[in-house]
């Protein structure tokens, strides 16, 4: 599944039967951060393609993207929320 080798022992190491949050260095280790780039590729095509308030150049679709992590990031968030967020930041030119 393309996933990083050290993913499975640390899984297995959880000693709780309840969900468990990686932490910043845990993700970062498992190289579980980051987008995939054929997907963002995609991506950044469908939204230079859009027309109406989304339309945006690839570029453009990059800087918003890499903001949305620390906008709508928040584990307290219901996915409603997030995919507000998400919206939102990828509306507004201006949003930082």
């Amino acid at each position: 599944m393309g996933m990083s080798p050290d993913l499975f022992p640390l899984m297995l190491a959880h000693q709780l039967k309840g969900v468990y949050r990686l932490s910043s260095a845990e993700i970062t280790k498992t190289l579980l951060s980051g987008f995939d780039k054929p997907y963002l590729e995609s991506r950044a095509a469908f939204y230079s393609d859009f027309k109406g308030s989304y339309q945006m150049d690839e570029e453009q679709f990059r800087l918003r993207t890499m903001r949305v992590a620390s906008r709508c990031g928040g584990f307290d968030r219901q996915h409603t929320e997030f995919i507000r967020c998400y919206k939102e930041v990828l509306r507004d030119p201006f949003l930082n």
